[in-house]
């Protein structure tokens, strides 16, 4: 039986502006608010402001990441939307606890909507999204570095450093493209599942060894922790100075930067790339992520 809701998008980039589309073709009612233009969003509902969206809506959904400092991230909106004037309008909803998905949420908007009338759902914290998300990451990651090289991934000498969600897919990805794959890991179970899947293997912890003596054409940190520091961005230079370096890490990111725009390294910081690269899917992943969330917890 189809379940007719009323959903508010707030903010956010292309996938928040497609997801708003696709709700509304699935028959809800979508009221959306902070973006200077609606005119390509067939079937929605442009808010006044800010509490008529949160007003008519019980499902609220904000962009991926949440907010940036104490606005919520609305690229494609010239204005600011606080995020004080939404706990505002949360404050001033009687009736039905709020549903509020986003993703990448930090501490200042949990603490903020934790003592409020309203239900917090991070969507990035689900595996389902998460694992989907990469795919688009990892796929993002190989157009950057075809973009970026001046030779052809087959045949390249590609280093992926993490085997988390995205170092298997883009591991994977590389192989089936010729290039020879070499993927560094912390743990020994994740070693065993590297040469399970007939991959060149290595510590991370070994990370300036292996730049020192082997050459690659492009290395892909996957890391959120500082692994290419000033040494190993040297090490991986004497050996190949033309190596493209493609950081896919969240904040802090995993590469000094500093010392690497100081040694002229070729490196690129490739941050939100679903968002980017792939806006449709994206947004048909987080659908699907809110409905399974939505079906789940009984929302």
């Amino acid at each position: 039986m189809l379940v007719r809701r009323k959903i508010a998008v707030i903010g956010g980039d292309k996938r928040s502006k497609y997801l708003a589309q696709l709700l509304v073709d699935d028959k809800n009612d979508v009221y959306v608010y902070g973006y200077d233009s609606v005119e390509d969003m067939s079937g929605v509902k442009y808010a006044a402001g800010l509490l008529q969206a949160v007003e008519e809506c019980d499902y609220i959904v904000g962009p991926i990441p949440f907010a940036e400092n104490i606005s919520i991230f609305a690229p494609l909106y010239s204005g600011s939307i606080p995020l004080n004037e939404l706990i505002e309008c949360i404050d001033s909803c009687p009736g039905r606890e709020k549903v509020i998905f986003g993703g990448a949420m930090n501490n200042t908007v949990l603490d903020l909507l934790k003592e409020k009338k309203c239900r917090v759902v991070d969507l990035l914290k689900r595996e389902d999204l998460s694992v989907l998300n990469a795919i688009a990451s990892a796929e993002g990651a190989v157009q950057t570095a075809m973009e970026k090289m001046y030779i052809t991934i087959h045949g390249c000498k590609a280093l992926v450093i993490g085997y988390g969600r995205i170092g298997k897919i883009l591991s994977k990805i590389l192989t089936g493209l010729g290039a020879k794959v070499t993927v560094t890991a912390r743990k020994n179970s994740d070693i065993a599942w590297i040469n399970a899947s007939g991959l060149r293997h290595e510590y991370t912890e070994n990370i300036k060894a292996l730049l020192e003596n082997k050459k690659f054409d492009v290395v892909f940190n996957t890391v959120p922790s500082l692994i290419l520091d000033a040494e190993a961005i040297l090490k991986m230079m004497k050996s190949n100075e033309d190596c493209l370096i493609i950081d896919l890490a969240s904040i802090p990111g995993g590469v000094d930067f500093a010392s690497a725009e100081n040694m002229g390294a070729n490196v690129y910081w490739v941050r939100s790339l679903p968002g980017k690269v792939a806006p449709l899917t994206s947004a048909e992943y987080i659908k699907t992520a809110m409905y399974n969330c939505i079906h789940e917890l009984n929302l």
